[in-house]
């Protein structure tokens, strides 16, 4: 099988270690690898029906499977095009655009779980400071939990320990990190210690889990 390994990365950066261990593994697995850079794809349409994918200066490589690496935290809906484009040309992808879009979007995911009838974590969505106030009298208690709907590895994410910083914390996520002005604030699960266990689910079974732990004198 030939897998492309769609990174969405910045060019000036290497492939990061996950992205090349999936890569050696396929490989070992007896299968052609390519590594792909999302900058570096194009899509161009003649008005005719016809679009022309590539990469750099060739055609986009005919690949078997597509594993797409989306390692974004703003303008999600516009740089993903490209997976969903590869969707509609259909390459199967691990995973499909949907997927991929609700599990970058901690509010898609909150959804999600709560549609379900999947307990969550107390939180409040609010698109303007003027409603800090309000959302945090529904939290209850400091501290609370502070966080830009797109972020990984603890970006965007801010702990606020009294009602002094709260609108401070606001404008700084809202301001510097892309989060289209909705800011979402949560409860404080003081009992987690600074862990988080994360359970693989595929076909209805768990399948492994792993546990995260915080770097030593940080929350996240």
């Amino acid at each position: 099988m030939h897998i492309g390994i769609l990174s969405f990365r910045s060019l000036s950066r290497r492939f990061m270690l996950e992205q090349r261990r999936i890569s050696e593994e396929a490989q070992k697995r007896g299968h052609k690898v390519t590594m792909l850079r999302y900058q570096r794809c194009s899509m161009s349409f003649n008005g005719k029906g016809k679009l022309d994918l590539r990469h750099g200066n060739r055609r986009f490589p005919a690949v078997d499977l597509i594993i797409p690496r989306v390692s974004l935290l703003s303008h999600v809906h516009v740089r993903m095009a490209i997976i969903e484009q590869l969707q509609l040309m259909g390459l199967p992808l691990l995973n499909n655009y949907t997927s991929i879009l609700r599990a970058k979007s901690k509010l898609k995911t909150l959804q999600i779980l709560t549609h379900y009838d999947i307990p969550v974590v107390k939180t409040m969505v609010i698109n303007s400071p003027q409603y800090l106030q309000e959302a945090v009298k529904f939290i209850g208690n400091f501290p609370i939990i502070m966080k830009t709907i797109y972020g990984s590895y603890g970006e965007g994410v801010a702990i606020v320990e009294s009602d002094r910083s709260v609108k401070s914390t606001y404008g700084l996520l809202e301001g510097n990190l892309g989060s289209n002005n909705a800011i979402l604030l949560q409860e404080y699960i003081a009992e987690a210690e600074g862990k988080d266990i994360r359970i693989f689910v595929v076909g209805g079974e768990i399948v492994s889990a792993m546990q995260r732990n915080a770097a030593d004198g940080d929350f996240r």
